[in-house]
């Protein structure tokens, strides 16, 4: 069974009656009474608050173990997706600096058919702009590990 997706709110209509419902919808998930109207609204945005901030999380995992728990399995989740995307900047800047370091640039660039030196592309050279990102890479690559070590 699938609950009502996030985010959820509070509404309350014209004869006062206090909803939990669907932001996005506005399906009414459940009425909040009281007698006492101000634990009304503060129990209705409590539900709210608490339902909106475990977004994502399966809601048998939160049953059965708790939100620092359900918490943890995401965030080691996150690290391994983390790992993985790291790998995968690691190798591609590793490719291109491999083909710079096998040939003389690129050719057919100016369209005169004379080379671009790579000189000319990366940081410092008079096109940089057009190949930045990969000095940026490598940058954020060595403080991602200076960070994880």
């Amino acid at each position: 069974m699938k609950h009502t997706s996030e985010p959820w709110g509070v509404y309350q209509d014209a004869s006062g009656d206090v909803f939990v419902s669907s932001a996005e919808t506005s399906f009414h998930i459940a009425e909040i009474g009281t007698e006492d109207e101000e634990s009304v609204i503060a129990d209705a945005r409590r539900i709210v608050a608490c339902v909106n901030a475990c977004r994502g999380l399966p809601t048998d995992e939160l049953e059965q173990k708790g939100i620092i728990s359900a918490v943890g399995t995401e965030l080691l989740e996150l690290d391994k997706q983390s790992a993985e995307l790291l790998a995968a900047l690691e190798k591609l800047t590793g490719d291109i600096t491999a083909l710079m370091d096998e040939s003389l640039g690129v050719y057919g660039l100016h369209k005169n058919g004379d080379p671009a030196p790579w000189g000319e592309l990366v940081a410092g050279g008079r096109y940089e702009e057009w190949l930045l990102s990969i000095s940026n890479a490598e940058e954020l690559i060595a403080k991602l590990k200076a960070g994880a070590a």
